[in-house]
């Protein structure tokens, strides 16, 4: 069986292969700065959703393939009454039936210079 109207003209039809939709929510304010999958630069599809900016992303696996999707951003270092963010960055991972290994850092903690 060829499922030829899930295939892209011209690309032989994997067994087990995925397509996933990889969604990824930024602070208020936040754009991004660069993203990779395995190393290379990946487009993206950017909105706003309740004032969170988002990024989506194509992800295709092929069956045991690991891939590495790496997203950085900036985002404000003040809240909209001005003040100081002082909590770190987190990162909620969704449900999967196969373990997601997931990580997050930071550059540390900006602070507005005092007049």
């Amino acid at each position: 069986m060829n499922p030829s109207f899930y295939t892209p003209k011209g690309q032989k039809y994997v067994m087990g292969a995925n397509r996933t939709l990889v969604t990824v929510y930024g602070p208020v304010g936040s754009t991004i700065r660069r993203a990779t999958l395995d190393g290379q630069d990946i487009g993206n599809t950017q909105g706003i959703d309740n004032g969170h900016t988002v990024w989506v992303f194509y992800v295709a696996t092929k069956p045991g393939q690991k891939r590495q999707l790496n997203v950085e951003w900036a985002e404000p270092i003040v809240d909209v009454d001005g003040k100081n963010i002082q909590s770190p960055p987190q990162l909620i991972s969704p449900v999967a039936l196969n373990s997601i290994k997931t990580s997050v850092s930071t550059t540390g903690v900006c602070k507005v210079p005092k007049d």
